[in-house]
């Protein structure tokens, strides 16, 4: 199998790294934050609002890759604190057609 980076205009420049990369029929996608491609600036607002601008970013990017997020099956989240989790998770769901068979990995970031 060989490896495809997978890079679009349509979600943010991801600097000197990749927005994902392709393997076989696996795809994994590079952190991403609360930016915004068209204004080149971050989502300021709610936990949700923020968690619904990285979740289109993610989609973007799995729609250039030939995947969707309902065939996400492991995701890890780096929240500030825990307890925006429910909020956050809220926005998550509704993301998603199914939900069942994912795995999903919250941690808190300490600072």
């Amino acid at each position: 199998m060989k490896k495809e980076v997978i890079y679009t205009e349509k979600a943010p420049d991801p600097g000197p790294y990749s927005q994902a990369i392709k393997y076989g029929n696996l795809v994994f996608v590079a952190g991403q934050t609360s930016e915004d491609p068209v204004t080149n600036k971050a989502v300021h607002g709610s936990v949700a609002e923020q968690t619904g601008r990285i979740l289109t970013n993610i989609g973007i990017i799995l729609k250039a890759a030939g995947s969707s997020l309902d065939q996400v099956v492991r995701s890890d989240v780096y929240i500030s604190d825990m307890k925006f989790k429910d909020e956050m998770n809220a926005v998550y769901r509704s993301s998603r057609q199914d939900n069942h068979g994912l795995f999903d990995n919250a941690r808190p970031v300490f600072r």
